[in-house]
């Protein structure tokens, strides 16, 4: 009975610490995947910005050109 009972504690202590690991290394990934997610996200906004100035610079363009047009 002395030899089961050692059998089983080395399992269930294999078991948590191969959990441990486990837990570790998903934390690690999902911490690299959201420093990912967070540097498209600030290039994402920076490429926004920078259409909506563009989008911004042409349409003044263009409304200046009608109103010279049209003084």
């Amino acid at each position: 009975m002395g030899k089961l009972r050692k059998i089983v504690l080395s399992c269930i202590t294999a078991s948590v610490i191969g959990g441990a690991f486990y837990t570790c290394d998903q934390i690690e990934k999902s911490e690299d995947n959201r420093a990912k997610s967070e540097e498209l996200y600030e290039k994402s906004m920076i490429q926004d910005t920078r259409q909506l100035y563009e989008d911004n610079s042409t349409r003044n363009n263009q409304e200046n050109k009608y109103s010279q047009r049209n003084n």
